[in-house]
């Protein structure tokens, strides 16, 4: 047990992000020209500014040294000096400024970087504009968490573990708890599929927290936990949201898993992915990959940019994951 507890922030949680902050940012190929004097450099980039504004690459600057961003290739029909120097010309640009003879296809960024590896990557190519969110950045560097919060997560992550092996050991444990109120253990349970198939663990521990707030839609199916016994030892001192007087506590503002964590040992389906998400969960810990998981694995519906909700992700590092298989 010692050695749990010394590995407790050890563990390493992965964000699962959007393919659009990990993959490379897309490129374009643009034509550049040289500025002949660089005394005509404000100049050039005025008057190319006002007459051939590009609106779809404003997260580039225009000039990188003498050579001026001209305009997409994709702009003309033929790639040839001839038709670039046609095109500016029907524009108005002072071509004059220009050396038309040595025009050149850069690729460059289509859209704007949303990290600093990506800028890092694509500012070598064509200088652009770049604003980073620190908050963002300790997601994709997966250092959004202190050592403490390290610990929470895993504790709970493990308590999961142990609803699974009430279950035979071989369904989804899933523990509910809500952050603002010192991780209150709102709900919890494992897979009742057998009795219904709409029941996976995900939707059990939904349902569970919709019971405390004076619904659920399958009271006839008792999630039968005994957290008395459960939380001892290195669990001792967590709460659980009770019953008083046979009646849940309600609270006005609530509305099923708003702001609340889900702790999951299995990665949930498409269905208890999208469950989550139409109960406005907060986030969504896991510790094993799902075959048919869908977030991260077949797919990665919490980054579905139409959903009126976003939740995010974090699994276990693959490294890590025998830690939670200790006795």
């Amino acid at each position: 047990m010692e050695e749990k507890r010394r590995k407790l922030s050890q563990i390493r949680l992965e964000s699962v992000l959007p393919d659009e902050l990990i993959e490379n940012t897309p490129l374009i190929n643009v034509f550049t020209a040289t500025v002949i004097d660089p005394k005509n450099i404000s100049k050039v980039i005025l008057e190319i500014n006002q007459l051939l504004p590009i609106p779809d690459l404003q997260h580039l600057k225009r000039m990188k040294s003498r050579n001026i961003l001209l305009f997409p290739v994709a702009w003309i029909d033929n790639s040839t000096n001839e038709e670039v120097r046609n095109f500016l010309q029907t524009k108005n640009i002072s071509i004059q400024y220009l050396n038309i003879e040595d025009i050149k296809t850069v690729s460059v960024a289509a859209i704007p970087p949303k990290t600093k590896s990506q800028y890092t990557v694509i500012n070598q190519l064509w200088p652009c504009n770049f604003h980073s969110n620190k908050y963002l950045e300790q997601l994709v560097e997966n250092t959004i968490f202190s050592s403490e919060e390290l610990e929470t997560h895993t504790k709970f992550l493990r308590l999961a573990m142990e609803i699974r092996k009430k279950s035979n050991g071989n369904k989804c444990g899933v523990i509910v708890t809500d952050p603002q109120r010192n991780d209150l253990i709102l709900s919890g349970g494992y897979s009742m599929a057998e009795k219904n198939p709409i029941l996976h663990a995900a939707m059990v521990a939904i349902d569970g927290v919709a019971r405390t707030q004076n619904g659920g839609a399958y009271n006839e199916y008792p999630i039968d936990i005994d957290w008395e016994n459960l939380l001892q030892g290195d669990f001792k001192g967590v709460a659980v949201k009770e019953k008083v007087n046979n009646v849940y506590e309600i609270d006005e503002s609530e509305y099923l898993c708003t702001n609340y964590n889900i702790y999951m040992t299995n990665e949930p389906c498409t269905m208890c992915a999208m469950g989550l998400i139409h109960s406005r969960a907060k986030r969504i810990f896991y510790i094993y990959p799902s075959q048919n998981g869908a977030l991260g694995t077949t797919c990665k519906i919490h980054a579905v940019k139409d959903l009126n909700h976003h939740y995010e992700v974090f699994k276990v590092a693959a490294e890590d994951i025998d830690y939670f298989q200790c006795e």
